[in-house]
């Protein structure tokens, strides 16, 4: 099976021959992934990926696997176990690379690393996905090389509602929509990741244990 710590290597890889989007979409596990498939709502993400199920690193928590994500190291390297750790001294592949880059986040920084992130906030009755798909696009029509887009609002709905509720259901589905036009359009290579799954608990959804739900995310592959 795919580990996360190796998604480093398949973005430098993918670098040295071109243009690369990456959509980084925050607490899509595999599970959760599956149970979308079979209701029907991501057609757009089974047309054009390929989609393999991807070991976490422990605790699956979004501060560790971003910083594995961008460093291709383990937490027991770089350094950051939880959420409370928020910066990261490692080098990422955003110093590594000499091609242009956006990084693209939701309202807050993550992480803190030599580079910046551009922040989105919600507006205007819209989550901050619908802008960072937005400035996708505009980095696209520029001619930006490395865009690595973040979306949070998947996560955001399974924690509020449970990872198999409808509201997370639709929301997979929206963000499905809100992909497709751009990755079609992109000029190079195009990858999917995400970072952890959830789990059910009292009724919302929550991670950062070892069960499967929690461990198993998604890597995709563009066709």
């Amino acid at each position: 099976m795919k580990m996360l710590n190796k998604f480093f290597g398949r973005m430098m890889d993918c670098l040295e021959s071109g243009p690369l989007l990456v959509w980084y979409l925050d607490g899509l596990g595999y599970r959760m992934y599956e149970q979308a498939r079979k209701l029907g709502y991501t057609p757009q993400i089974d047309a054009r990926f390929q989609i393999f199920p991807v070991g976490s690193v422990y605790p699956p928590l979004t501060n560790p696997a971003l910083a594995t994500m961008l460093t291709g190291l383990l937490p027991e390297v770089h350094g950051v176990y939880d959420r409370s750790v928020r910066r990261l001294d490692k080098p990422t592949i955003f110093e590594q690379v000499t091609s242009s880059f956006a990084w693209l986040e939701g309202d807050s920084v993550i992480i803190k690393t030599k580079s910046r992130p551009k922040l989105h906030t919600d507006r205007d009755g819209q989550g901050c996905d619908k802008w960072i798909c937005q400035s996708a696009q505009q980095e696209l029509d520029q001619g930006t090389r490395f865009i690595f887009a973040h979306l949070h609002q998947i996560d955001d709905c399974g924690h509020a509602y449970g990872p198999y509720a409808g509201q997370t259901l639709l929301q997979i589905a929206k963000t499905d929509r809100m992909i497709s036009g751009i990755s079609a359009a992109f000029p190079g290579k195009v990858l999917l990741i995400s970072d952890h799954g959830l789990h059910p608990q009292e009724g919302k959804g929550s991670h950062g244990t070892d069960c499967e739900e929690d461990m198993l995310a998604i890597w995709g592959e563009y066709r």
